[in-house]
């Protein structure tokens, strides 16, 4: 069983840990998930954007200092319409996490509205029964607009959107995290929790 004293010292460690991590905290960070849906292909891409670019609003330059972007992930669905419904479903994720893919980003008010990227990949895709779905396929963003390149050369282009998506807060995970701590000393307090056998 806890003594008072241990308890108390366990109780102001955690307190003094969940304020120093909280301290110690990087700048908050919003999650946008930008949508892309033209004919030819479609697709969902990711990116983490540090609140210090989100003011004021125009071009922010990615320097990962002022102001910090990480393209996280992207994936793309080629379509082949109207000649046959067929779709192929590939992944960037050997490309990304990307912390240097996005040169800079649009803020409208206070938003991410577009991002200037570097072309990624390229996903080199041979064999399949689709013609069109053979070669090296890349993208690259242009402010809203996405381009998908084959074999090097930009076959189609989509108008993206940028939706915020809300995660975790790192003090909110250290403050549940004290609670924790807090239930297990008042546990081991309880009346009858550890008495020892006779």
């Amino acid at each position: 069983m806890l003594g008072r004293h241990v308890r108390s010292a366990i109780a102001r460690f955690a307190l003094a840990a969940t304020v120093a991590f909280a301290a110690l905290m990087p700048a908050q960070a919003a999650i946008y998930v930008s949508t892309f849906d033209p004919l030819d292909f479609y697709g969902v891409a990711t990116f983490d954007v540090d609140d210090g670019c989100l003011a004021p609003d125009g071009f922010k330059l990615n320097d990962g200092m002022t102001c910090s972007v990480s393209w996280l992930d992207a994936t793309v669905t080629l379509t082949d319409l109207p000649d046959t419904p067929a779709t192929l479903t590939y992944s960037y994720a050997a490309f990304l996490p990307s912390t240097s893919a996005v040169v800079g980003i649009d803020v409208l008010l206070g938003e991410l509205a577009g991002v200037h990227s570097s072309i990624i990949g390229p996903v080199v895709i041979a064999g399949d029964p689709t013609p069109d779905f053979n070669g090296a396929f890349s993208l690259a963003f242009n402010g809203d607009v996405v381009t998908l390149y084959k074999d090097g050369q930009p076959v189609a282009t989509a108008d993206a959107v940028f939706m915020r998506v809300d995660e975790p807060d790192g003090l909110a995970l250290a403050l549940l995290a004290l609670g924790a701590a807090g239930f297990a000393i008042r546990s081991r307090r309880a009346p009858g929790a550890h008495r020892p056998r006779a």
